[in-house]
């Protein structure tokens, strides 16, 4: 873990990148709950993940549910990167 982190600059960013490439998707509570994460740790990282293009969200009832984002240019080989830590 500590290379991801090094790579993604915080271990919840890691997590919270392995989180939604096995699930597909992640809200605020499912991620920070997984973990063991107070829920403004996650939001924080999350809205820096999305203000950088790498996810995006959609309102789900009063949730935002955030998943890779398809435009994003490196999404497949992110994608794949991930795939080889779960």
């Amino acid at each position: 873990m500590d290379s991801l982190s090094i790579l993604f600059g915080t271990k919840t960013s890691a997590l919270i990148l392995l989180y939604i490439q096995n699930y597909r998707e992640g809200t605020i509570a499912g991620i920070a709950k997984t973990f063991a994460m107070h829920k403004n740790r996650v939001y924080v990282r999350l809205l820096k993940l999305e203000e950088g293009g790498v996810l995006v969200a959609r309102s789900m009832g009063n949730q935002r549910v955030f998943t890779l984002n398809p435009r994003f240019l490196g999404r497949a080989a992110l994608a794949n990167f991930l795939e080889q830590w779960l």
